[in-house]
């Protein structure tokens, strides 16, 4: 008994979860655009970015151009932006991906845990999981067929 209540509780857990990533996901942090923003870097002092993707910074030190990676430099502070607000923006844009990845990471454990669960319950039973409908977790994408999601932690579909 106390393994069910586990599971069904392990479930209401990842339905909320999913809720508060797909609430992020609604609402993105984007990354700022820095073209033409003045930044400093630790090594080479001051430059202006240039045109440039998403993913990589182009910066002009007095003619001398140098690739780097938006993200990577801007967060781990060998790049400094002249500009406060640009500098809160990265914060933001930090915050939101480092929330977004810690969510997924957690739903990814979760979802394992309850497999193992499953397959745990699965291994006592005198018969194939197989003999079991489809199943759907409330409020979840989880959608596992017959047999490998627990139909006491679930709504048959």
């Amino acid at each position: 008994m106390k393994q069910k209540a586990e599971r069904a509780d392990l479930c209401m857990q990842i339905a909320e979860k999913e809720q508060k990533l797909q609430e992020l996901l609604a609402s993105p942090t984007a990354l700022p655009d820095l073209t033409g923003c003045e930044v400093t870097h630790k090594m080479f002092g001051v430059g202006k970015v240039l045109p440039s993707t998403d993913q990589f910074l182009v910066i002009d030190f007095n003619g001398q151009q140098k690739k780097f990676s938006t993200t990577t430099s801007m967060t781990s502070g060998y790049l400094t932006a002249s500009d406060p607000a640009v500098m809160e923006q990265m914060q933001d844009y930090q915050a939101y991906t480092k929330e977004k990845d810690q969510l997924e990471k957690e739903l990814k454990t979760m979802k394992s845990n309850l497999l193992n669960m499953a397959k745990l319950c699965f291994s006592y039973l005198p018969f194939s999981p197989s003999h079991f409908p489809e199943y759907t977790a409330p409020g979840s994408e989880l959608t596992l067929c017959r047999g490998y999601f627990l139909p006491f932690c679930a709504t048959k579909i």
